[in-house]
């Protein structure tokens, strides 16, 4: 969102971040980058029932100053439902990425249902709005048949690390392990192997260098990972804000950077296109989706190194 403001030369807007209250301590990077930015927000609750009554009035002309909307979910419907309920008639819907949802997306995944597509449809013909074309994303080269990409090429986050001179850090970055151990199929107990000798790999090859594991912001397993960062001599390094934002403001530039198909990793890439990246995948198991896999897939293309683990040689 804070690239769409600059590069879309936004001046009156409102960000409206739909949470409950559970939520809000989970999404507190979103709110300190924001922060950060002196970007004003309001939070409303997730706690709305899009009644019958409310889906008619979503039909009725609204004419007002918001001729865009910008949805942070493209498969939420009630981000969906409070988009068309604030933009103007005439206006236009724009996706925002969601990380690598977005490249499964554009293959097929997430896609607006069947169910609600003729509802949302007769919305834009009567109050002729534009709607589940445009996607403003970080990805290059994503095609479908329906979608239009306009490209963030983080303009203005970029000129942040222009001044870095010198390159200095490994770093890894965590993944949510319980969460992404049972959506991919894989044993908890043999993620944490290959975490441990990840770590131990890397602070062996670069004894000259800081080594640091950043977990992700819902980590639940955090005693486990302060140990095993004790044991193998690597700094364990909380951040208020995302991991990207975070190495944007090091004073140097990151020299590799690993992780477990996470959207930072293509992130990263693009932010400093010198840094040595690298994503890890697991084969021997049976994950719930091909997203990992389809993901995987266009990270290489864009110069991120795949490293497949073999669970099934995977010992103790």
């Amino acid at each position: 969102m804070i690239e769409a403001i600059h590069a879309f030369e936004i001046t009156d807007y409102r960000v409206l971040l739909c949470l409950s209250e559970n939520e809000i301590p989970r999404k507190g990077q979103i709110i300190t980058l924001l922060e950060k930015y002196h970007i004003a927000y309001e939070i409303e609750s997730v706690n709305f029932k899009i009644t019958k009554k409310e889906r008619l009035k979503a039909l009725l002309p609204n004419r007002n100053k918001y001729k865009v909307a910008f949805i942070g979910d493209c498969n939420n419907e009630l981000l969906i439902f409070k988009a068309f309920r604030y933009v103007s008639d005439g206006g236009t819907l724009v996706y925002l990425d969601d990380g690598i949802a977005t490249i499964q997306f554009f293959n097929g995944m997430f896609q607006l249902s069947n169910k609600l597509r003729p509802y949302y449809e007769l919305i834009c013909k009567i109050r002729r709005i534009d709607f589940d074309r445009y996607f403003y994303t970080v990805y290059e080269d994503l095609k479908d048949e329906r979608h239009v990409p306009i490209i963030n090429n983080f303009q203005s986050l970029a000129l942040q690390q222009k001044s870095k001179s010198t390159v200095k850090g490994i770093y890894i970055i965590g993944t949510c392990i319980k969460d992404y151990c049972d959506f991919e199929c894989v044993p908890v107990e043999k993620f944490m192997i290959v975490l441990q000798r990840l770590m131990h790999e890397l602070r062996t090859l670069h004894p000259d260098e800081p080594v640091v594991y950043v977990p992700h912001g819902r980590e639940t397993m955090m005693a486990e990972m302060e140990a095993m960062c004790q044991e193998e001599k690597v700094e364990l390094r909380m951040s208020k804000i995302s991991v990207e934002m975070m190495l944007l403001e090091e004073k140097d530039y990151p020299k590799a950077v690993y992780g477990f198909t996470s959207s930072a990793l293509y992130n990263i890439k693009k932010l400093f296109p010198n840094t040595d990246t690298c994503n890890i995948t697991f084969t021997g198991n049976t994950p719930k989706t091909n997203g990992k896999e389809i993901t995987s897939q266009y990270y290489a293309k864009f110069g991120i190194e795949r490293r497949i683990v073999n669970l099934k040689r995977t010992q103790k």
